[in-house]
């Protein structure tokens, strides 16, 4: 048994559950935000709920928080594309040996395919719909739980984020569409 492998195959799948789970948080920050009702945070800001207050920051500021959401899902996504060939042409690889497949070729088709669905599954079940459901359910705890890291990925992202939300409102004037 080579142990080398193994330790890099499962680095590679934790790779792959970490970005479901990071495509998860963004959803599920996306939603809980912009469901959530001022007066939930109203009556936790005057108790001194510190995440109430960074929750009501975001909200008044929503189109940049959605952009930053927006950004966390997209590169989630994109790197679930970049993982899924490497992780299953591995643990694909004793079925290519059994059933002597040798083309690389093929095998990097096979591994492609078989990832994209298996992918395609845990971000919609993991990623989407259930962090969905999990947000609309549990709103303020999840409008809570999400808020300071989402203030932090704001800040780190800030280039990107100001670029796409600009991006956006330009093509909003484009069409007709001004600020509030």
């Amino acid at each position: 048994m080579n142990w080398n492998a193994l330790i890099e195959d499962g680095w590679k799948m934790l790779a792959v559950a970490a970005l479901v789970l990071f495509n998860a948080f963004f959803v599920a920050a996306e939603l809980a935000l912009v469901r959530i009702r001022d007066t939930q945070l109203d009556e936790l800001i005057g108790k001194g709920n510190r995440r109430a207050k960074i929750a009501r920051h975001i909200i008044g500021h929503i189109d940049a928080y959605i952009g930053v959401t927006q950004f966390g899902i997209t590169m989630a996504s994109l790197g679930l594309g970049v993982a899924v060939e490497p992780v299953f042409r591995d643990l694909l690889a004793p079925l290519f040996h059994v059933l002597n497949i040798t083309s690389l070729e093929t095998r990097r088709t096979v591994a492609i395919c078989v990832g994209f669905f298996v992918n395609s599954y845990l971000l919609i079940v993991v990623g989407e719909l259930a962090p969905k459901a999990f947000a609309i359910r549990r709103t303020l705890p999840t409008a809570l739980f999400v808020a300071r890291p989402l203030v932090w990925f704001y800040r780190l992202s800030f280039p990107f984020i100001w670029i796409l939300n600009h991006s956006a409102q330009w093509l909003l004037r484009q069409i007709g569409i001004t600020d509030r």
